[in-house]
């Protein structure tokens, strides 16, 4: 049914154990189509939320449903089809060639015993394209910087052609051309009927490009809505405890600028 699209949380949550919490117990509802940031101080628990959205954190408590199915419900081949994620940090421990890491993305897709189609490699090439690294795509991924592994990552998240993508931090390493150029694509995505959730620090670039944002402080759910009624200079105060305020660009988008005394 309708209703049951996109992401629902039941009160859930995660504890790492005594010394950590991680994620007290939240409920909210994700729909579909809509391209959410998370936000909050390190260690506010956006990373565990993805790892719950993601199906690679059980709950403590409570539920993660997709579609109305719970998330850990899904086999394995069934929720790669489905959602992809690319993590904030990441190893590659062998040697392959870039075109080789963002076809590891077709994977879901390809029957087993089966040898990668045309279709196939065509979606690699419109990824490496995307990210505009097809220049890189015999070139080993030990050869690359931290920031071409990470859009190698996000090429290969692309390929996977998923209807839910989930990122964590996935422009920190860029250059700001390429970060924009990134968030300008998956806004498209949005457009195109995906849904986007990544977590972020740059509350600019969440008031540039988000609808809805979702914040969190010490692994508690501080308030979710709309991203211009929520990125304001109170809850830069109440988040990081500094002092902002907020003015209006010539393209109609609200931006926040912090004060320094």
């Amino acid at each position: 049914m309708e209703h049951d699209r996109g992401y629902r949380l039941c009160d859930a949550g995660f504890s790492y154990g005594r010394a950590h919490a991680g994620l007290q117990a939240l409920s909210l509802h994700l729909a579909p189509g809509c391209f959410y940031g998370l936000l909050g101080p390190n260690g506010s628990g956006k990373t565990t939320l993805l790892d719950l959205l993601a199906g690679h954190l059980t709950p403590s408590c409570g539920s993660v449903l997709l579609n109305g199915r719970q998330i850990d419900h899904y086999p394995p081949a069934d929720r790669a089809r489905l959602l992809t994620s690319v993590p904030q940090s990441f190893s590659l421990n062998f040697d392959y060639r870039v075109f080789d890491v963002v076809l590891m993305g077709r994977h879901p897709h390809i029957p087993r015993f089966a040898r990668p189609s045309r279709d196939d490699h065509t979606a690699v090439e419109q990824a490496l394209d995307a990210m505009e690294i097809g220049r890189f795509r015999d070139r080993s991924v030990r050869q690359l910087s931290g920031g071409e592994k990470q859009r190698v990552m996000i090429a290969r998240a692309l390929a996977q052609d998923t209807d839910y993508l989930l990122l964590d931090e996935v422009t920190a390493n860029l250059d700001i051309n390429h970060a924009l150029a990134i968030m300008k694509l998956l806004a498209r995505l949005v457009r195109q009927g995906r849904t986007v959730i990544a977590a972020m620090h740059d509350l600019n670039i969440a008031l540039a490009f988000c609808d809805q944002v979702v914040v969190l402080k010490d692994g508690d759910l501080r308030c979710y809505g709309p991203t211009e009624d929520i990125v304001t200079p109170a809850l830069v105060a109440d988040l990081y405890e500094i002092e902002a305020e907020s003015y209006r660009t010539a393209t109609r988008t609200n931006q926040i600028s912090f004060i320094y005394r």
